[in-house]
């Protein structure tokens, strides 16, 4: 017996620091899935400490709950996966229909705890939005299903492509967000978010979340590639939030995070986290600088990357807080801001704003995170969440090759 916890105990510190873990699983072995198309992770964490894992690639859908790992069947080509979501401590997902090429015809909600037989809402999509994309489904308060969906759109203005048009050429999109309203199951037409942007722009949104009353958004701004896809030397990219209310069809509050030069052979946005609490916006994100083009193939030892942090109460003042990869910002049972973070060797770190604004030193939690160059640019490819007992929980890919679960109290 006394070899047994030895044991145990042996384990739980090749993979952690000195911190109490309460739980560690590995719910995907490696190979069951395809690392290369890997999409961001989710967690989430029910009132009643239910613990629910969402993980997948480009054609499978791998779900964790109840202490129990499946794949999802309904997730085929013709489901896209629009993301999952808590509501009254019940794990949703979303899915849209898209049986024929550039048609999308409805979106199935399902109820994680009621199965996959058939769906708990089904949200139809007026004829006149069926060739539109649909990106994300959010949850909202102002409308009588308390759900909108959000899209990003290619906007033509006329004068330019009719000039290009007679020139020979083709008109140039510019990407922009657009809403819609979902109302007794049915998707209202879409309405362009006015996010505070110039016209000639394109708008990449990261992440999106609904607050209180505003929907969130966190992207680039930069201008559209011109001459066979080469941007000016002096482009600017600029990391963008909008606060806005979807209500009265309005920006309340927005602000540029961070600009820089384009230049993605030295230097560019890594990892970009948003979250949201009473509407106001929290943002973490990493500039990576690197010697030499293509990171993908090089060494992750070669690249430094500072983790700059943003709150929306404060547009002026995006601060520098430490340096690392792939940050994620969280909230735990009392409101404290914290960031999560890896080094270069893989170590996942926490760092916590105190009282006086200030951040606290690294507390490493974890030390077999896989942190290479198949998931540098992989958004929240570690995703985490506190329970409403302070616990930590944390799912990530580690170095052997499995996704794993950890369940721990910190110090």
């Amino acid at each position: 017996m006394i070899k047994q916890i030895l044991l145990i105990s042996l384990m739980i510190s090749t993979f952690c620091f000195g911190e109490a873990v309460l739980e560690r699983k590995i719910i995907i072995p490696d190979g069951k899935y395809d690392s290369y198309y890997l999409q961001p992770f989710q967690i989430f964490v029910s009132g009643d400490d239910k613990v629910f894992i969402l993980i997948h690639d480009l054609y499978k859908l791998f779900l964790y709950s109840d202490d129990n790992f499946k794949q999802v069947g309904i997730y085929k080509k013709n489901n896209i996966f629009l993301g999952g979501f808590m509501e009254n401590d019940r794990l949703l997902l979303a899915f849209v229909e898209w049986p024929e090429r550039y048609t999308y015809s409805g979106v199935n909600i399902y109820d994680v705890q009621k199965g996959f037989d058939k769906p708990a809402k089904y949200i139809a999509i007026p004829p006149k939005s069926q060739s539109k994309p649909v990106d994300k489904l959010l949850t909202v308060q102002y409308t009588s299903d308390n759900y909108c969906v959000i899209s990003t759109q290619e906007t033509f203005f006329g004068v330019e492509a009719f000039t290009r048009y007679l020139c020979g050429g083709y008109a140039i999109g510019y990407a922009k967000p657009y809403f819609a309203k979902i109302e007794k199951n049915q998707m209202s037409l879409y309405k362009e978010i006015n996010y505070g942007g110039e016209k000639y722009e394109d708008f990449e949104i990261r992440q999106i979340i609904y607050g209180t009353k505003l929907i969130h958004c966190l992207g680039k701004r930069h201008p559209k590639y011109v001459s066979q896809g080469v941007l000016p030397p002096d482009s600017s990219v600029v990391l963008y939030y909008a606060g806005y209310n979807p209500e009265e069809r309005r920006i309340m509050q927005n602000g540029n995070i961070y600009k820089t030069i384009s230049d993605p052979n030295s230097y560019d946005f890594g990892t970009v986290s948003l979250n949201v609490m009473k509407d106001k916006a929290f943002v973490a994100f990493t500039l990576h600088k690197h010697p030499y083009s293509g990171l993908l193939d090089g060494n992750i030892k070669q690249t430094s990357s500072d983790i700059y942090f943003f709150e929306s109460d404060q547009p002026a003042n995006t601060i520098k807080i430490s340096e690392g990869f792939l940050p994620n910002v969280k909230f735990d049972s009392k409101g404290n801001v914290h960031v999560l973070a890896t080094d270069s060797d893989g170590r996942l770190f926490i760092i916590r704003k105190d009282k006086d604004n200030k951040w606290t030193d690294k507390q490493f939690i974890l030390k077999d995170v896989k942190i290479s160059s198949d998931f540098l640019f992989k958004d929240k490819y570690i995703d985490a969440e506190f329970d409403k007992d302070g616990n930590l929980h944390v799912v990530y890919p580690a170095n052997d090759g499995n996704i794993v679960y950890v369940k721990m109290k910190l110090d």
